[in-house]
């Protein structure tokens, strides 16, 4: 709580909990979809997953949003998943010992359950937020106008209408909390107080906002960092990153876990490749992303796309292109590994083993034929 109780000195003492509801996702048109090339309003889960469950610079929305509440130091969290997301989470960065995780069919029946529980641990109110948008909102001066309102709840809000984050009170024997609850569950546009969020906030419900996101992280638009080490200025890599000779890396750019950049490619200008990606011999990726798990064949150019196993979406063209072609893109399996076609192999590899080891050290010991440039 030092965050928020350093910012609120001298005003209302709080203790305060936090909630992060995961519900189920719902079926889209795409999956029935039997053509090759999609229409642009099907794209918004062409990932084959939900948005906030896909990388965004070496982490998921949901761990962004979990880490950002941590990192306010609230007194007690809790992560309630709905059962059929619940697997498909990838495992988080960090070691996330103060998080309460609850897999439950109806993730809003166990809000009042969590909040007593919350009362009763001395928490006055607590954050409940769904992870449909990245939010950087002055948690402290929402948790003062919540308690000047005196309202049972407050939910925030910005240019674009209502966000999901709310300020919940944590006494389920107030008046006011059973309906201002069961207005939050049945009526997604409630507004009880609203709080206007002055600060940024992305709204992600299409793959061209996961780009969105990443470019204004790129350009220190939001809080927002790279996972991993930066390597030259807007340059950052994440471990076990393998770089052929050749290869040439134009910040602000970004390189996840394990993946592998082939001989003569160049990642440029805004591009993410996540983590266990493979770029193949000759390739160029200018402001892209290449989400996780992803082979992209040789002598390529993508440009202004979101690539994910073997379908591209470009943001240009507004529209989603699933490829037959495995030696053009690919999926890869669970360990990174890319079932490539016969390709110059890589001969260099930068890894940084225990996460205390500085990766710029070992890369000045390493021959200059690899480039960097920012």
């Amino acid at each position: 709580m030092t965050e928020i109780r350093s910012k609120l000195k001298g005003k209302y003492y709080v203790d305060v909990g936090a909630i992060v509801l995961v519900e189920a996702q719902s079926k889209t048109d795409e999956s029935s979809s039997q053509s090759s090339v999609a229409d642009f309003n099907h794209a918004t889960s062409f990932a084959g997953e939900a948005l906030f469950l896909v990388d965004v610079l070496g982490r998921t929305l949901l761990e962004h949003i979990v880490d950002r509440l941590l990192r306010a130091e609230v007194k007690v969290a809790s992560l309630v998943v709905h059962p059929d997301v619940a697997k498909s989470i990838p495992p988080f960065h960090d070691s996330l010992a103060n998080l309460n995780v609850c897999v439950t069919d109806d993730p809003w029946s166990a809000v009042p359950r969590i909040l007593d529980g919350y009362c009763n641990n001395g928490c006055d109110c607590a954050f409940v937020v769904k992870p449909t948008a990245y939010v950087e909102a002055d948690l402290p001066d929402l948790l003062d106008f919540h308690r000047q309102a005196e309202r049972a709840l407050t939910r925030a809000s910005d240019t674009e209408g209502p966000l999901d984050l709310w300020v919940m009170n944590c006494d389920p024997n107030s008046e006011s909390f059973e309906d201002s609850l069961r207005g939050a569950l049945l009526q997604p546009d409630f507004f009880p107080a609203s709080y206007f969020v002055k600060q940024y906030a992305q709204r992600i419900s299409h793959a061209q906002d996961l780009r969105r996101l990443a470019t204004d992280a790129f350009l220190a638009r939001c809080r927002l960092r790279p996972a991993g080490e930066q390597l030259r200025p807007g340059v950052w890599a994440d471990q076990g990153v393998q770089l052929s000779r050749g290869a040439r890396i134009v910040g602000p750019a970004y390189l996840g876990a394990r993946c592998t950049i082939g001989e003569r490619s160049v990642i440029t200008r805004f591009s993410s490749i996540e983590r266990d990606s493979y770029i193949d011999y000759g390739t160029v990726v200018e402001n892209s992303s290449v989400l996780p798990n992803t082979y992209v064949g040789m002598w390529l150019d993508v440009r202004r796309s979101v690539v994910h196993g073997n379908r591209l979406l470009n943001l240009e063209r507004g529209v989603l292109v699933e490829v037959s072609d495995p030696r053009l893109l690919h999926a890869t399996d669970a360990a990174g590994q890319a079932k490539r076609m016969p390709a110059p192999v890589p001969t260099r590899t930068y890894e940084s083993s225990p996460p205390r080891t500085n990766i710029v050290d070992r890369i000045r010991s390493v021959s200059t034929s690899t480039e960097f440039e920012s």
